[in-house]
């Protein structure tokens, strides 16, 4: 509106400034005016509108400015008490979850602790299926031109000699009796069967060693009796065999049935875990009379089998041999020549399998206590890879 005003008056000025006479008379609907004065009319007419329009325009300014500061006003209440009720809500939310996750946590720990058992008995299983058992060790045979152990004189300084004396009785071929020879078995003749002969050897003296680990021995002193002479695994569930009993288990070995073990049959038990078998097994090669490998096997069945594999190797010859028994620290008798000895060697394999079903029980967690133990002591007694 103020724009009209404005165009109005220009209009008056331009026709002012353009006449040449501005008090010409017009003639306008039949009457004579002075055209100053019809410009000087509408110049205040336009000057008037535009006033109008101009003070309307700023009272509407004002009502407009006073309208959008109550606006201003007005929004900032209601965010102020949007926030409010924000933060309130937040406060509320914060409040309930933490009395939820507190509350989760404790069933959780409830459910931890229910299941925890569980998860420790499936770890102990875990721990258990990679404790199936293995070692491994060498050991000698020393024998004679005649391919028979020698005897070695006993020390005070070290036990090396007895084991070594153990292979010499067991391996003699004859036996006399009231004058008379006995036979018991023919000598090895040629090297395939000396080094066949001397494993099985080895499976009926680690078999003996095995009954008296887990034997209490005492002398048989009437009245006097000895401090124990071993310290056998404490089995919780343990039965004694007599050996007497096993003797068709182990018949497959030559020396079993040496007719002068009989009394050490008639004397001795194996303690076992109830219900474990004992029996020997051999591995023949195609072809060939030759074993390749003996085996002693312990089976309570669900629960374990342990195996005591021998493995013969090779022949290291007279110079190793003598350089063997020096460091053992052991000496023949007078009548024997170092010179005219030679040594074979043998892998024995220990070897445990547990059964997977009675993982964790506290038979099978006692088994592998109690042939760790074995196996430890086997070792100690025919580990000969110190040459």
């Amino acid at each position: 509106m103020e724009y009209i005003g404005v165009f109005i008056a220009f209009i008056s000025t331009l026709l002012l400034i353009l006449r040449k006479d501005p008090y010409e008379e017009l003639t306008i609907f039949k009457k004579k005016y002075i055209l100053a004065n019809i410009v000087k009319l509408f110049l205040c007419i336009g000057l008037i509108i535009s006033f109008i329009t101009i003070y309307d325009s700023d009272k509407k300014s004002d009502d407009q400015y006073n309208l959008t500061s109550e606006i201003n006003t007005r929004t900032t209440i209601i965010l102020k008490n949007f926030d409010n009720g924000l933060d309130s809500i937040l406060k509320d939310y914060k409040t309930k979850s933490d009395i939820i996750v507190d509350s989760l946590r404790l069933k959780t720990n409830d459910i931890l602790r229910s299941v925890n058992p569980i998860l420790i008995e499936i770890q102990n299983q875990q721990e258990f299926v990679s404790r199936d058992i293995e070692k491994r060790f060498t050991t000698y045979v020393i024998l004679t031109d005649r391919r028979l152990p020698p005897f070695f004189n006993y020390s005070k300084t070290n036990n090396n000699w007895r084991k070594f004396n153990i292979y010499h009785s067991l391996s003699t071929p004859r036996l006399q009796f009231n004058g008379k020879d006995t036979i018991l078995f023919s000598e090895p003749e040629y090297y395939d069967s000396t080094s066949s002969f001397y494993c099985e050897m080895l499976q009926y003296a680690i078999f003996k060693e095995m009954v008296e680990i887990n034997t209490l021995i005492q002398p048989l002193t009437p009245g006097n009796p000895f401090p124990v002479t071993n310290n056998p695994y404490n089995l919780s569930q343990s039965e004694k065999i007599p050996l007497i009993n096993l003797l068709q288990s182990i018949a497959t070995n030559r020396f079993s049935r040496n007719p002068s073990e009989s009394i050490y049959y008639e004397g001795m038990s194996f303690r076992l875990p109830k219900k474990t078998n004992v029996y020997f097994k051999s591995n023949k090669l195609m072809q060939s009379e030759k074993s390749d490998e003996y085996k002693i096997v312990l089976q309570k069945p669900k629960y374990f089998t342990v195996e005591v594999i021998i493995i013969p190797k090779s022949n290291t010859g007279t110079f190793r041999t003598s350089l063997f028994i020096k460091k053992l620290d052991i000496s023949l008798t007078n009548t024997q020549d170092v010179s005219a000895l030679s040594t074979y060697s043998y892998e024995i394999v220990l070897k445990a399998h547990f059964d997977r079903n009675n993982l964790g029980s506290y038979q099978t967690k006692e088994s592998i206590k109690w042939i760790d133990d074995m196996f430890d002591k086997l070792i100690a007694k025919f580990n000969d890879d110190t040459m």
